[in-house]
């Protein structure tokens, strides 16, 4: 099954101009079953994932949310965060705003972490990797220039992150022009945890 794993929407991100009645038709023409809509600090949210089954059932959303984290020297770095456990009303997206308060989201809602677009802002990632390792990085998106993915293969080799692509996108053009292909079935955000922890996925450039 092909999955896009970083997706924006214009209901919830002012960046993108994706509407879920287009969004979901452009899904399936490019054979595309399996969709993570992540939009800047908002959630996806059950009524999100029916607004698609509405539009077509074939088509699998998984829930999560991109989130900005300070680094050491004060600059951020983005993370896709893929959970089954949407936070509750109280939370807010700015209580996470550096790593320990990362850590401490991650370890309560048993999350998987991508570390999105490193060296998309500078030529260096502001990160501590001996306090935090994301499960995965993006090699590849719309975001990230080709010169730079040996850079990024090199960073997950020496972290042990898992290399995948995404869109990233943001508009119809480029959905799914990077995407990653799992096994059938992957239904849940548990298995789709699994099947990226576990490296059982092939990518595409």
């Amino acid at each position: 099954m092909k999955v896009d794993l970083h997706i924006h929407v214009k209901k919830t991100s002012r960046c993108a101009k994706l509407t879920f009645p287009l969004l979901v038709p452009t899904l399936k023409a490019k054979g595309i079953l399996g969709a993570c809509i992540f939009d800047h600090f908002y959630f996806t949210t059950d009524a999100d994932i029916e607004t698609v089954k509405q539009l077509d059932g074939s088509i699998t959303v998984f829930k999560g949310t991109e989130i900005s984290v300070k680094g050491r020297n004060e600059n951020r770095e983005d993370f896709v965060i893929i959970s089954s456990i949407t936070p509750g009303s109280d939370f807010r997206h700015s209580d996470i705003s550096n790593l320990s308060e990362l850590t401490k989201y991650l370890k309560d809602s048993d999350a998987l972490t991508i570390l999105a677009h490193p060296f998309r802002r500078r030529d260096f990632v502001d990160f501590d990797f001996d306090v935090f390792v994301p499960d995965c990085v993006e090699i590849s998106s719309c975001h990230i220039v080709a010169e730079n993915r040996q850079k990024i293969r090199d960073l997950a080799n020496k972290y042990g992150m898992r290399a995948i692509v995404t869109s990233d996108s943001h508009k119809a053009k480029t959905l799914g022009q990077y995407y990653t292909e799992i096994p059938d079935g992957i239904k849940t955000c548990e298995e789709l945890k699994y099947v990226l922890k576990s490296g059982r996925y092939l990518i595409h450039l």
